[in-house]
């Protein structure tokens, strides 16, 4: 399977003119906060000139979606009131990328995979979440000293967020005392000279954030008093703390085995007692799964871990004397690892003209008896939320295909000849032709994906094939020409005989038959049953009559449909002589490698028998 893809910029699309076949990639990129009613495009003129053998087609969206939708079986329009790239992507907001992916399907098996890029505009201020800190600043403390201020967010992209911060209320004198300064997701507030309380014991600071686009944020008031107390803080025995712990971490009594020790000292002649805490501003502390010693500094884990959810938690650990007027903090980063955990997941896709019933492990389709070989019913996705580290590999194969005395109608097509653990998406087809009336009735597939990590997990979905039945087989005579014999005596409405044909079709709707005369000489004489196909006497005989009919038996709901048989009448007059062989059956034995020809046998003499006789007999 082949795939090309066409990039649109700001509404002005760049289109590759070439045969998509069967799946097209239709990239767009827009601004956020473009208006609505410029959110709407026409799928035939997006896909023209992009297939060899375009055609108008109707459009309908695979699964039903929160942002698009299609009217008119054409036109892609965006549904919400407001493009808000941050609303959107709000779970992956400092990702470069936000976009919104769909599947688009057609009557034919032609697909489209539509994707908008949301492109930032710097409609977000920074903000700091609050308004006012208090800090104590030991006086004496060393030039280029690094005291630790709250940071301002901002929920733009990269390219437009927090830019730098600077004081509203900067003065010369100031700029001879305190300095700014931005570090990764950091604010620190570092100082220039010596502070010195007996000259100055207090410092009122206003800092605004400023982002690269020029907003600016609220002010964050920042009250300094100078304190003439502990002379020194507390210094990490490290600059900061990494570690990696597998998720299947062990927990009893609610905390695990320590995971890692932070350790501070403090040069002060007597406050040497130094106080640990967990600073953490992301996570609620209901769910946040790490606890500190504040004694020790012994790092636990009290909740358990999942790699799929959070795979790294950044947090700060700040060491205090007792009092708690100095402080200081380290950065902690412990990766979560992964381990193989999670089944891969099994995502069926069924065009709606096939869609029947779908629960968490079963999915139900009904499809014609006559349906196309190669037919695309529908798409099936594989994915596993354990690391690519871990599952590198994923697969899917068609585990069992019920009844096992028939071959599978279905069959998976993943675009690539050689190597399929590398797909994870596959189209699923029909692989032969079907006939209800040899067996094709229903079928129990089911499907499994499988990881190849350690240990391999996989994981089940069913797919319940029912075959609709097609009024595609003819009504078939049990008889090319049927012989019966008449007195040309009979009363009107005397029964003559019957002709049957049959109708091989699975549903019994589709086997109903009429019967009817293709000559019109005989109706007023001979009259046949619509519907048994029996015969009957409908006006008085003469002896000369002779009646050689063709009778057409056909499908009531498909008139193509039909067949023909021939009905010899033969009439006779009671009192006349019927010739007779003596016996019903003659048997003769005969040797291999005999001349031919050669007498094998003789049957008797025919002897007259007179039609009332026979009649009476019978």
């Amino acid at each position: 399977m082949r795939y090309y893809y066409c990039f649109y910029l700001f509404f002005i699309p760049i289109i590759y003119v070439c045969n998509c076949e069967e799946i097209c990639n239709i990239t767009f990129s827009v601004m956020e906060n473009t208006a609505i009613d410029k959110l709407q495009w026409n799928l035939n003129d997006l896909i023209h000139n992009r297939t060899l053998s375009f055609e108008y087609l109707q459009f309908s969206l695979s699964n039903p979606s929160d942002y698009f939708e299609i009217e008119s079986t054409k036109i892609l329009k965006f549904r919400l009131t407001v493009l808000d790239r941050e609303k959107i992507c709000k779970k992956n907001l400092f990702n470069d990328e936000c976009s919104l992916q769909l599947q688009i399907f057609t009557q034919t098996s032609f697909i489209i995979i539509f994707k908008m890029i949301i492109l930032d505009e710097n409609d977000w201020k920074p903000l700091f979440n609050q308004d006012y800190i208090h800090l104590n600043i030991r006086e004496n403390l060393p030039i280029n000293y690094r005291v630790q201020l709250p940071i301002a967010h901002d929920y733009d992209s990269i390219q437009y967020n927090i830019d730098h911060y600077e004081f509203t209320n900067n003065t010369e004198e100031m700029e001879k005392i305190f300095l700014l300064e931005k570090s990764h997701d950091e604010l620190r507030l570092q100082l220039l000279k010596n502070l010195n309380c007996e000259l100055q014991n207090n410092y009122q600071l206003y800092i605004i954030a400023i982002d690269k686009g020029g907003l600016k944020s609220n002010v964050l008031h920042v009250n300094i008093t100078v304190r003439d107390l502990n002379e020194y803080q507390p210094r990490f025995n490290q600059r900061f703390y990494h570690k990696g712990i597998p998720e299947n971490v062990p927990i009893t009594n609610s905390f695990s085995s320590p995971i890692l020790q932070i350790n501070a000292t403090d040069d002060d002649c007597y406050d040497k007692t130094i106080l640990y805490s967990i600073l953490n501003t992301d996570i609620p502390n209901d769910i946040f799964p790490f606890e500190i010693d504040k004694y020790t500094g012994v790092i636990r884990v009290t909740h358990p871990l999942d790699y799929e959810t959070i795979s790294t938690y950044r947090f700060r650990v700040k060491a205090s004397n007792l009092d708690e007027i100095t402080s200081s903090m380290v950065p902690i980063i412990i990766d979560v690892l992964d381990i193989n955990d999670n089944q891969p997941s099994i995502q069926m896709n069924i065009l709606n003209e096939y869609k029947l019933y779908e629960n968490n492990d079963n999915f139900m389709i009904n499809i014609d008896e006559n349906i196309r070989l190669g037919q695309v019913i529908g798409t099936i996705f594989i994915r596993d939320v354990d690391s690519t580290v871990i599952n590198h590999l994923l697969s899917l194969k068609i585990l069992s295909c019920l009844p096992l005395t028939k071959s599978c109608p279905i069959e998976l097509d993943s675009g690539m000849e050689n190597n399929t653990l590398s797909s994870t998406t596959y189209v699923i087809r029909t692989s032969r032709l079907l006939d209800i009336e040899l067996g094709d009735e229903k079928f129990i597939i089911i499907f499994e994906a499988r990881d190849y990590g350690d240990p391999s997990l996989s994981s089940q979905r069913h797919l319940i094939v029912n075959i609709n039945d097609e009024n595609d087989c003819a009504p078939k005579f049990t008889q090319l020409n049927y012989q019966f014999r008449l007195s040309n005596s009979s009363p009107i409405w005397s029964f003559i005989g019957q002709v049957k044909a049959d109708d091989d079709d699975y549903s019994s709707n589709f086997r109903l038959i009429q019967y009817q005369f293709l000559e019109h000489d005989y109706q007023d004489i001979i009259k046949i049953d619509l519907n048994n196909g029996s015969l009957f006497l409908a006006k008085q005989l003469s002896t000369d009559m002779k009646f050689n009919i063709t009778v057409r038996a056909t499908d009531v709901h498909n008139h193509s449909l039909y067949d023909q048989a021939n009905i010899e009448i033969l009439l006779f007059d009671e009192t006349t002589c019927l010739p007779m062989f003596r016996q019903t059956i003659y048997v003769f034995n005969t040797t291999e490698h005999q001349i031919i020809p050669y007498e094998i046998g003789k049957v008797g003499k025919l002897f007259c028998l007179r039609f009332d006789t026979v009649l009476r007999k019978n």
